[in-house]
């Protein structure tokens, strides 16, 4: 068995000029066929298998709004075994566990934690998001918890260890509408009160710049790296209770340190749009 997180390049070699292959789940659901063929000149023909089997893996959660109460999921996509079988063979050649991985750190099996929140901050209010990888399943688990701590919303987050985290946003929240308008024209008398523009359709994209709090130089690491990287995120508004798929527009994540930032104190901006168009006629 072969053991590596999933952003890793994981190669099966064979001395032949060329082979069919076929990858399978675990339940011997065909996920694959391939040929590889060795390229002029190389010792060995080398197939990707991580590529491959990236596709038919993910930690997404199942819909968690209305939890109330400490619970936790498993994702039988987030750690996952395929068998890679060559020509006609019934014999398995490899086997190999990925785990949803795209932090560039190694993974080689066994427990292993799955979260780095940026500072742990609560409000009582806020779901607390973590995992785990215990004998190749990954456990995503809620939890509430109260330190203190103010806001008016949070964010909860795939981080680069594929792996769950919350974030309490403590700063200002502000909205915006971005609206995209479709319309027609007919001829009308300027006498009248007929519309000669009419509005049939508006496309509506909801945006939220949002302020953090004070950060130390190891929170802005975890935020830049974690937060402002991830490709899956949801906002909690807390005063409407919505929960809601957004993506993070920012296209840079500066690393601030208290050195780089003039020797004060510093915070982020962070500025997300709904995943979802909401659409008005």
């Amino acid at each position: 068995m072969v053991y590596a997180p999933i952003w890793k390049d994981t190669f099966y070699t064979a001395s032949t000029a060329s082979v069919n292959y076929k990858i399978t789940d675990t339940g011997g659901n065909v996920l694959f066929l391939g040929k590889a063929v060795k390229f002029p000149g190389a010792a060995t023909l080398e197939i990707n298998i991580n590529q491959i089997c990236r596709n038919f893996m993910n930690n997404d959660l199942p819909d968690f709004r209305g939890v109330t109460t400490s619970t936790s999921y498993t994702n039988s996509n987030a750690c996952k075994t395929f068998n890679l079988y060559t020509g006609d063979s019934t014999t398995t050649a490899q086997s190999y566990t990925f785990l949803w991985d795209w932090s560039y750190t190694d993974w080689t099996g066994g427990t292993k934690s799955m979260s780095s929140p940026v500072n742990g901050h609560n409000n009582g209010t806020m779901l607390t998001f973590s995992s785990q990888v215990s004998g190749n399943t990954v456990r995503n688990s809620i939890s509430f918890s109260n330190n203190g701590y103010c806001g008016d919303a949070a964010l909860y987050y795939q981080n680069k260890l594929g792996g769950w985290d919350s974030f309490l946003i403590e700063g200002n929240v502000k909205r915006t509408d971005s609206i995209t308008q479709y319309k027609y024209s007919k001829a009308v008398k300027n006498t009248s009160i007929d519309f000669e523009d009419t509005v049939y359709t508006d496309d509506i994209s909801r945006r939220w710049q949002m302020y953090t709090g004070w950060m130390s130089d190891a929170e802005a690491s975890r935020f830049a790296d974690n937060v402002l990287q991830s490709t899956r995120v949801y906002l909690h508004l807390f005063g409407s209770n919505e929960i809601i798929p957004v993506v993070v527009t920012d296209s840079t994540a500066e690393h601030k340190t208290f050195n780089n930032q003039g020797r004060k104190k510093f915070n982020y901006v962070i500025n997300v749009k709904a995943s979802q168009t909401n659409i008005r006629r």
